[in-house]
């Protein structure tokens, strides 16, 4: 049974591993992805402040640089974004195209355009959204979703063999986790693949069952028997809750709904398939440093609040689920999470190379004879 594990392992490690280390990479570099487009675009780091133009006055500027596409949503400026971003598609049903209008919240000024996801252009203006179009679409195209969910799934089936292969006895326990002094190249290769593969198997593993949810969200929702646009909670329609559908007026009034703490995320506008705004806050209280959603939707004709979903009154999954977006990318513990996620995404890399060179060994020293085992790993 042994021996078969260690094949499986090795032909899961051949067929997943080059798209780990792929998906490792770029999601290192998305990481901080504000950051480093900041850095790339100067002109996007702009100073954060509070004074804010009408939306109507901001979007208006945005349309004018995209005038045949359709107004899609904004994302209101904050801490960690200083600037509006305005999101266009080819039409209300089609989103397979998005282009961004970057707009500065006190003057409404538009200080940047781009087509945003998918691009493949490689230029400073673009780098941060062609990284982000290779983590999410990997040149698969339409079934990228798909094969991403495939992909998690194996790397955490590799994970699970990986330590079911590394657990020692208890006496050798110590000597599975340090890397020996002195040793030749391929023992250190070995105790260095063992010893970083299991440091880091929390954070892999995290990494891999999220990735698994944002690839596949819809059919995870459904056999866990949750839809989150269903599921919110009806609010029922009066008078003194329907305000109208002037974009200002009706935001005005959401903010009436929550406290002062919380701070507007995004408007989604109607389509064609969804007759109503959606506006999104968020609540600092939980989820950590990334904060939870509230979620309100407003009829588009009349400006009636419909329907509301927020983390206190949520079921215990979808509270779970919430978590999924925040725990991938770390921003739920703050710059450390996202620290953990950027150095856990050189993790693949390491195992790889150090995986085949063990390999590689092996196969060199077995035409000349045995080769001494290092511990049950292998």
């Amino acid at each position: 049974m042994r021996s078969g594990l260690v094949k499986a392992h090795r032909y899961l490690a051949l067929t997943v591993g080059i798209f780990f280390v792929f998906l490792g990479l770029t999601g290192s570099i998305l990481a901080f992805y504000p950051e480093l487009d900041r850095a790339l675009n100067p002109k996007l780091d702009i100073p954060h402040s509070e004074k804010r133009q009408s939306l109507e006055t901001v979007l208006g500027n945005a349309k004018k640089v995209f005038p045949d596409k359709f107004l899609h949503s904004i994302f209101w400026a904050s801490e960690d974004q200083p600037f509006h971003q305005v999101w266009f598609t080819p039409s209300g049903d089609d989103q397979s195209l998005m282009w961004e209008v970057m707009v500065h919240p006190s003057t409404a000024e538009v200080i940047g355009h781009r087509q945003a996801v998918p691009t493949y252009d490689f230029t400073r203006t673009n780098f941060v959204n062609t990284i982000y179009t290779l983590h999410l679409l990997m040149f698969v195209g339409p079934l990228s979703f798909i094969f991403l969910g495939v992909c998690g799934f194996l790397v955490v089936l590799t994970l699970a063999i990986g330590v079911w292969l590394w657990w020692p006895t208890p006496k050798s326990l110590l000597l599975s986790l340090t890397i020996k002094r002195g040793a030749s190249s391929f023992r250190r290769a070995f105790d260095l693949h063992r010893v970083l593969g299991i440091y880091s198997l929390i954070f892999l593993f995290i990494v891999s069952v999220t990735g698994i949810y944002l690839a596949l969200p819809v059919q995870i929702e459904s056999l866990l028997g949750v839809n989150n646009e269903t599921s919110m909670a009806s609010v029922e329609v009066s008078p003194t809750n329907v305000e109208g559908h002037d974009l200002d007026t009706l935001l005005s009034h959401a903010s009436t709904l929550v406290n002062a703490q919380h701070k507007l995320k995004s408007v989604w506008m109607p389509s064609e398939t969804s007759s109503y705004w959606r506006v999104t806050f968020r609540d600092p209280v939980h989820i950590g440093y990334a904060g939870s959603d509230v979620i309100f939707l407003f009829d588009a004709q009349t400006g009636a609040l419909l329907k509301s979903s927020n983390y206190e009154t949520d079921s215990g999954i979808k509270q779970a689920l919430r978590w999924q977006h925040p725990l991938h990318s770390g921003r739920a513990f703050g710059f450390w999470g996202r620290a953990a996620v950027f150095v856990s995404g050189f993790v693949p890399l390491v195992l790889l190379i150090t995986g085949f060179f063990i390999w590689r060994r092996k196969r060199i020293v077995l035409k000349k004879g045995p080769i001494k085992r290092l511990g049950r790993a292998h």
